[in-house]
Order: C-alpha cells, then sequence, then structure tokens
C-alpha cells in the first residue's frame, strides 16, 4: 500500500454533488503547508481510514497550487474507501501525498490528443482538457456514461464552446448500447494520441483495438481494483532469493498473497496502469492483464497487482 508523508496535511473547503454518486472534493492546505504543482493526468494518494489509502486524480486546474480539486464515486460495493470518503463534511481534515503522473498529457507530441473517459474515469481528462484549452491546442473527446445524471462535469463538458469537440454518449448501463471501438478510437489512419481511462471493460477493449498502433501513442489510467476471473485457480509463487513458497487463492492477486506473508510491497493503483508493482519473472507462464508492459517486456515481467499465473507455479525475481 502506498505510503502517507506526513507534511501535507489539507482540510476539505467544500463539496458539492457532481453526477449520481459522485462528489467534488476541493482540498485547501492546512496552515504551514504548500501543496505542490502539478501536471495534467497526476493523482494524489489519500488516507482515508486507518490502514486504506486511495488514489484519486486532480481535475482541477494543472498549476493551481491554492488548492487541489479530486472526485470520488461512491462504490457501494467497494473496499470502504470511497464509502469513508463520501462520510467527510466540510471542515474535516486528511492527510495526502505529493501529486504524483502515471498518465501525463504529452505537450511536446504534434499529435492531436483524442480523450476517452468512461463512468468516474473523466475526473483526469477534465485537467487534460483545461490544460489543451489554456495553450490553444485542438482535441477531441469521448465520454462514455450510463445516462445523464451519471455525468459527471456535464455543465463543464456540454458549454457551447466545447460543442463539436466533446461527444458525450448514454448506453443505460448495457453492454449492447455501448459505441463501437472502432469509433471510440477513432480511424487507425488519424494520427492522434490516445488517452483513456474508464472502467475494466472499456480499457480491455481500447487496448484490444490499439493493439497494432505505436505504444508510445496509446495511454492508459485507472483506480478501478482489478476483477479476478470466474476461472481463476490457485497457484504458487516462489521468491528467487529466498527459496519462500507463498500459496496464490483463487480469489486472491500475487500482490496481496506476498503481503500476507510479510513482504513490504509498493503499489499504488492496483489496476495494472501504473507500473509501481512491475516484477520480474523467472520461470513459469503469466496471464498478462496490465495495460502498462510492451509484448517483448512481458517475457520476463509482470505486475503482480493483476496479472495471475497460468502454470502452477511461477518463480518470481524477489
Amino acid at each position: 500500500m502506498a505510503s502517507i508523508p506526513p507534511d501535507l496535511l489539507v482540510t476539505i473547503a467544500h463539496t458539492r454533488n457532481l453526477a449520481a454518486d459522485i462528489t467534488e472534493f476541493v482540498l485547501v492546505p492546512a496552515a504551514g503547508v504548500r501543496l505542490p504543482d502539478f501536471t495534467a493526468g497526476a493523482h494524489i494518494d489519500v488516507a482515508v481510514g486507518e490502514d486504506q489509502v486511495r488514489s484519486y486524480s486532480l481535475c482541477g486546474e494543472p498549476g493551481e497550487t491554492g488548492h487541489y480539486t479530486i472526485a470520488v464515486q461512491h462504490e457501494a460495493a467497494g473496499r470502504g474507501g470511497s464509502r469513508l470518503m463520501h462520510r467527510l463534511v466540510p471542515g474535516a481534515t486528511l492527510m495526502i501525498s505529493p501529486p504524483a503522473n502515471d498518465f501525463p498529457l504529452d505537450e511536446a507530441s504534434p499529435l492531436p490528443p483524442r480523450l476517452i473517459a468512461g463512468g468516474i474515469g473523466v475526473t483526469p481528462i477534465i485537467a487534460m482538457i483545461r490544460r489543451l484549452e489554456s495553450r490553444g491546442r485542438s482535441y477531441s473527446m469521448i465520454y462514455l456514461s450510463r445516462s445523464s445524471r451519471h455525468t459527471a462535469f456535464s455543465d463543464f463538458l456540454e458549454s457551447p464552446d466545447r460543442l463539436g469537440t466533446i461527444r458525450i454518449h448514454h448506453d443505460g448501463g448495457e453492454t449492447a448500447k455501448m459505441l463501437p471501438v472502432d469509433e471510440i478510437v477513432g480511424p487507425r489512419t488519424d494520427a492522434a494520441h490516445l488517452y483513456c481511462c474508464g472502467p475494466e471493460a472499456l480499457m480491455k477493449a481500447v487496448r484490444a483495438a490499439t493493439r497494432d498502433r505505436d505504444p508510445g501513442t496509446v495511454h492508459f489510467e485507472s483506480f478501478a481494483p482489478a476483477t479476478v476471473a470466474d476461472d481463476a485457480f490457485e497457484f504458487s509463487v516462489e521468491i528467487a532469493s529466498t527459496g519462500e513458497v507463498v500459496g496464490v487463492a483463487a480469489d486472491q492477486s500475487i500482490l496481496d498473497a506476498l503481503r500476507a506473508a510479510g513482504l513490504d510491497l509498493d503499489s499504488s493503483c492496483e489496476a495494472g496502469t501504473c507500473g509501481t508493482c512491475q516484477t520480474g519473472y523467472l520461470e513459469g507462464d503469466v496471464a498478462h492483464e496490465d495495460y502498462v508492459l510492451l509484448d517483448d517486456e512481458r517475457a520476463h515481467q509482470m505486475m503482480i497487482c493483476v496479472s495471475r499465473a497460468v502454470s502452477k507455479r511461477l518463480k518470481l525475481d524477489l
């Protein structure tokens, strides 16, 4: 679990309802605290309970240091962090980390950005829009949400000056009504940098549709915890440096199993998008579920938060 440095204490200045089950929090620094600058796509880690740390994208104006803005979706079936956040009221204090950016906007590229958001995944995209518009850069955006009441930042996104630039599609939560993935990513002949943040199903579909593109032009971000396949099975991992063997249950990630065995391992998104838990493996076969590694890297590296063995045993370079 990510650690929280003790020096960034913030207070919730105010909140507002953005959409069904989505609340915006504006965080201001406590006395004596200076908030660091941040870039579009950045996130902060927030201590939301005694042992819970969650990552939230910054959706305010990049470069803003007077306050940070995040948006949190209430996940009734989640791990508890969002429920704790939604109980907080203005005046409450939180400990946060400095911003980090695993989803940066490539501002040096001449290629036009195509922004793809699903649900709460719109949060880092909002900061990208603010940055692009402040620099006079053109872009296009597709935003997939269940309905108008589930569309966060609708007042911002549907302003008249963004008409024709941003397309919002409502699918009612039905896969059959989702836009065709080729329409989401755009024609292959259209050179563009793609930035995608949203649910696991959207991320997988976009990744599959862009496998033949330059990997340096397709970028992913997700803070949703990965799901375990219904046909997952138990297997063992061996720690190369010690020879210790750790069992991984069918409903457990390698990361969680190793932590339960006493290993202190870093992670951040726990959704296979940030690269923090990248680990080498020396023996065994892996089903890769991340959005980060290139095909040649997957022959010897894996993200232990999401990827699993398809052999009964893996030997990890730990």
